[in-house]
């Protein structure tokens, strides 16, 4: 307290305080920076011009007053040039900025391209591989999760799993091909084109993630269990036209839903996969009555990715998330006014596909 009693006694107030700069120079200053720890400086050399004391001010800014009091030494005698605290003095970083763009090469070839038996990178194979590439010991954990985030790296599960039956990029590009010239061909006069899926429901409430205030927990009413039921739905080029609601997903369903397609739409071309309900003898004995008014192009295997009605499902099945609902009729309710009222974002139907419609349009009308 002497010392500090001391320097304060040494710090003018008022016209004496900073002499050599004026106080317009002061608040020009002040309106100019953008360090917040600058700024405190200016206001408390600012108060101190207008005569106010070392406590007072420290308690204006919530700072101790010997720092204060440091401060205003300073600035009265170095004035404005003096207002940028000293940086301290740090311990040079264990990874050096000059090995980063190493590491980032090093961790987007994956451990296999490293030398590293694994298909991933944990925070341990990361360890290993600092150490071992670029000779650096004793490096914490933190320190590497600081470096990957210097790194823009993120931290998080793999995409969902491929399987070893999962189609090429050229098998894909042949499907588009494919669908393209049948669209482009069929347009005007020909079928109707849905992308055709289904999907499982279930009334047992599914608990979704929310955003809340840290610490607070919000009670929810959750349904334990419940039924489960079936929605087949049809997305065409003007979004989800046609849907319907089954107990259960089998090939009478199927045939019923496709019954409903042909009698609202006449002829019409289904993209879709290649489960078993598709491809049913059954299925084909239905559609055999219907002389080609119906037909069916198949996605290749394990490719979610080309049907776009996968990701209405998404939607609606994130829109029921969190909701308590007694009865199937509750949530098909919920669901179908969802649809009706254009709440659920439809995806965007594929390029080759509109491109193709945008063709035959054309070369209709020349």
């Amino acid at each position: 307290m002497a010392g500090t009693k001391r320097r304060n006694e040494n710090i003018p107030k008022g016209d004496a305080f900073m002499a050599g700069t004026s106080m317009r120079e002061i608040q020009e200053a002040l309106k100019k920076e953008k360090n917040g720890k600058a700024v405190n400086i200016l206001l408390a050399c600012m108060w101190r011009r207008e005569g106010e004391d070392g406590v007072w001010i420290a308690g204006k800014l919530h700072v101790p007053a010997s720092t204060i009091y440091d401060r205003l030494h300073r600035m009265h005698l170095g004035g404005l040039d003096a207002c940028p605290d000293k940086t301290k003095p740090g311990r040079p970083r264990k990874i050096q900025p000059e090995i980063h763009s190493k590491i980032s090469e090093s961790i987007d070839r994956q451990p296999g391209g490293c030398g590293i038996k694994s298909n991933v990178w944990t925070g341990r194979l990361i360890l290993i591989m600092i150490s071992s590439l670029f000779s650096i010991d004793n490096v914490s954990p933190s320190t590497a999760y600081r470096t990957m985030h210097r790194l823009n790296k993120t931290y998080r599960k793999p995409g969902r799993p491929r399987h070893g039956r999962s189609p090429s990029d050229e098998v894909k590009a042949e499907f588009k091909r494919n669908l393209a010239k049948e669209i482009f061909s069929n347009t005007v006069d020909g079928p109707r084109l849905f992308w055709m899926d289904e999907s499982h429901f279930t009334t047992k409430t599914i608990r979704g993630m929310t955003w809340l205030a840290r610490g607070l927990s919000i009670p929810q009413v959750i349904k334990p269990f419940g039924r489960s039921y079936t929605c087949f739905g049809a997305l065409g080029l003007d979004g989800l036209l046609h849907h319907r609601y089954y107990d259960c997903g089998n090939t009478d369903s199927m045939i019923d839903f496709v019954n409903g397609l042909h009698d609202a739409y006449g002829k019409v071309l289904l993209v879709m996969d290649n489960a078993s309900i598709h491809k049913s003898k059954k299925l084909m004995a239905e559609l055999k009555k219907y002389d080609g008014d119906v037909r069916i192009a198949y996605q290749p295997t394990y490719s979610p990715d080309l049907n776009p009605v996968e990701m209405v499902w998404k939607e609606l099945k994130r829109y029921v998330a969190n909701g308590l609902y007694r009865r199937v009729e509750d949530m098909t309710g919920a669901m179908d006014e969802m649809i009706q009222s254009g709440t659920v974002s439809l995806p965007q139907l594929p390029e080759y596909a509109t491109d193709a419609i945008r063709r035959a349009k054309a070369t209709a009308a020349a």
